[in-house]
């Protein structure tokens, strides 16, 4: 386990800054990730899915505020999802797909404390799904909604089982009755009391992406639909909530935009007209998915997702992240959590779901990858997403540096550009430019091997300083750059 903490020192009521963290580990030895988490009365519940010996399993446990497992429930042959679980009447339910069996559902239910209490496992008594992958679950009414995608002669259909909430008995299945490819992604219960389904529609002939936005009553009639326009690419998962207000936001892409651009969309429902589109700027190398959007007790909106950007050292192939945005889609701040790898190189994983605790702290959980396997991740911030207890230095990227094994937190200067160049070099020198410094601060360089271990530490003289490597041999470096104790740069060097 990696637990990286700010200073080892626990208050029992007060929240600071050595209580933020960033936790990965993997206790099962297989691909395991984190998908979701929930809070209940200042308790935190995560769910994870693995890959187990033959099958998919899942997992379900209470961590304490510093990320602590508390107890696990080992859950044989679940197939978990980002959004399959909730909690009702003191109780968790766990939905996911039956591994043994194709077409097949299981709900289970578990107390408070980690006792797994019954299962149920759900067909179509129609025979009609031969398949299935089910993505979310939820409660409407007296009912559980299990929903997500079936295969109907193997073409994909979004699918929603519902479920007898006190017989815990088959109620009915809604099966998508269009004619094009759909995958009912996500679910949400409004204030209006409906439930809203958002779709991901293929259509069978180019230009074939649409999002479809359904609302149903308690009998599954469709109240109110949205077809978006049909594009020819949208990378999104229509992933989105119903705002308290009535508006919906949705994952979504702007036409023209790098696909690996998101947008967020908030719909008016009245007028089914855009209210507002936050698109990140067009910049090539950049990359954001976003995988669950939620909305906080102030109005505010967060989403977690995915981070890339290829035009900065280290580069940044795609790694945990989150964004806050205000009730008007203006961007709040915007955080990506990078775990360095002894090669210099970032890790790579994302942020499944997020939840806000009763301070208006955030947890968030996904994965982190190691040795070409997923570990479970977990992270806590404060509202600003930040993890330094209230200190104005709270970066837009956060490298969390474990390639010297020491475990510590480190900081990127965003705002102002440096360059190592050459970069590979055969020569017997390189030179770190750090021109747009223009202040008296003290920095200092140092070359780490990809072992952790210092080779060549020193002051920077000059804002552009040669550095002799006649005694370094050829290979892997780690160049880093401080001022004090923070971490102003990091980059990989290879000497050849």
């Amino acid at each position: 386990m990696r637990i990286l903490i700010l200073i080892f020192m626990f208050t029992q009521f007060t929240l600071v800054a050595q209580d933020y963290f960033y936790i990965s580990n993997n206790n099962f030895g297989r691909t395991a990730a984190n998908y979701q988490c929930l809070n209940h009365e200042n308790r935190v519940f995560t769910f994870t899915s693995r890959l187990c010996e033959f099958t998919e399993c899942g997992t379900v446990s209470e961590v304490d505020v510093l990320g602590n497992i508390k107890w696990t429930l080992e859950l044989p042959n679940t197939d978990l999802a980002p959004q399959s679980s909730c909690i009702f009447n003191d109780t968790l339910y766990v939905s996911g797909n039956y591994s043994p069996g194709e077409g097949i559902t299981c709900l289970h239910k578990i107390s408070l404390d980690g006792k797994l209490r019954n299962s149920f496992l759900f067909s179509d008594p129609n025979k009609r799904i031969n398949r299935s992958l089910i993505l979310d679950l939820c409660r409407f009414k007296d009912k559980f909604i299990i929903s997500g995608q079936g295969f109907i002669n193997e073409e994909s259909k979004g699918i929603i089982i519902s479920i007898n909430g006190l017989s815990m008995k088959l109620d009915t299945i809604v099966i998508d009755d269009s004619k094009e490819f759909t995958i009912l992604e996500d679910n949400f219960i409004g204030s209006d009391s409906l439930l809203t389904c958002f779709y991901k529609v293929n259509k069978k002939l180019w230009p074939d992406q649409v999002r479809r936005i359904v609302k149903y009553d308690t009998n599954f009639n469709q109240v109110w639909s949205y077809t978006s326009d049909t594009l020819g690419r949208n990378p999104s998962f229509p992933r989105g909530t119903v705002l308290r207000d009535g508006r919906i936001t949705l994952v979504d892409f702007r036409p023209g935009w790098p696909t690996g651009l998101n947008a967020l969309r908030c719909l008016d429902t009245i007028t089914k007209q855009t209210s507002w589109m936050y698109s990140y700027p067009f910049i090539q190398s950049w990359g954001r998915y976003l995988l669950s959007v939620k909305q906080l007790r102030n109005g505010d909106i967060i989403c977690t997702g995915e981070y890339t950007t290829k035009a900065t050292e280290p580069r940044i192939e795609g790694s945990p992240y989150m964004m806050r945005l205000d009730i008007n889609g203006n961007l709040l701040w915007e955080h990506a959590y990078i775990e360095i790898a002894p090669d210099g190189e970032d890790k790579g994983g994302n942020l499944w779901d997020v939840i806000e605790l009763d301070n208006g702290d955030l947890m968030a959980v996904g994965f982190v990858t190691n040795n070409n396997k997923w570990d479970p991740l977990i992270i806590r911030t404060d509202h600003r997403g930040c993890m330094d207890g209230g200190s104005t230095n709270c970066p837009t990227v956060r490298i969390i540096d474990l390639s010297s094994g020491a475990e510590d937190e480190i900081t990127v200067h965003n705002n102002k550009k440096i360059s190592i160049y050459p970069n590979p070099t055969d020569q017997q020198s390189f030179t770190i430019d750090m021109s747009d410094f223009d202040d008296n601060t003290q920095y200092l360089y140092s070359i780490l091997d990809i072992y952790g271990k210092v080779i060549s530490q020193n002051r920077i003289s000059h804002r552009e300083q040669s550095i002799d490597l006649h005694n370094i041999v050829t290979g892997i470096y780690i160049v880093k750059i401080t001022n004090g104790d923070i971490m102003v740069h990091v980059e990989k060097l290879m000497v050849k």
